[in-house]
């Protein structure tokens, strides 16, 4: 995230700055968008919980695998919800 943000400062600033002000409009992208914020914060919260209660233990690979899972469903449920084509698009010239 960090190597992207800083190639688009670099050689794309217009983009950065169009993508910073986007804003999801349709009440089910903003569900969305929170379950997958709710889910980014809740596994730092977990590490921080495990890390506090347990040291530097091995994660169960259980564990491991239901993470990464979830961690694909924000980037899987938003394809679902707006097919490609679909009316929010906009085109910018330039």
């Amino acid at each position: 995230m960090l190597a992207a943000v800083g190639y688009l400062l670099k050689f794309d600033p217009e983009l950065l700055e169009r993508r910073m002000k986007f804003k999801e409009k349709e009440r089910e992208q903003q569900t969305i968008v929170l379950l997958g914020t709710a889910i980014f914060i809740a596994g730092f919260l977990a590490i921080v919980i495990d890390l506090r209660l347990h040291g530097l233990n091995q994660v169960s690979p259980y564990m491991a695998l239901a993470a990464e899972g979830l961690g694909w469903l924000p980037r899987i449920l938003p394809r679902k919800a707006l097919p490609a084509g679909s009316s929010n698009m906009v085109v910018m010239t330039g």
